[in-house]
């Protein structure tokens, strides 16, 4: 299972620096192995929505979670608490 962070993901879709090599680690990894959180959607949302993105947002929803089988975590507020208790 590999968690992808929100950054990773905007380099891609935003098409920045490291974009082809963000790309690269998609074709690598097979989606059932990838996730995303909940709230890692929704930033990439509001930086999308922000620069007025719309289509790149719906794009990235139906590509990777919709048919392109990315898992979604949801975290529990009690997940949360063990999260900061461990650190």
């Amino acid at each position: 299972m590999y968690l992808r962070d929100t950054n990773i993901i905007l380099e891609f879709l935003l098409d920045q620096t490291k974009a082809d090599e963000v790309e690269q680690l998609f074709l690598h990894i097979p989606s059932e192995h990838l996730y995303r959180s909940e709230f890692s959607l929704y930033s990439i949302g509001l930086v999308l929505l922000r620069r007025k993105l719309y289509d790149s947002f719906l794009s990235f929803i139906e590509d990777l979670l919709i048919t392109g089988g990315v898992g979604l975590v949801r975290l529990s507020v009690e997940d949360i608490k063990t999260a900061f208790v461990k650190h």
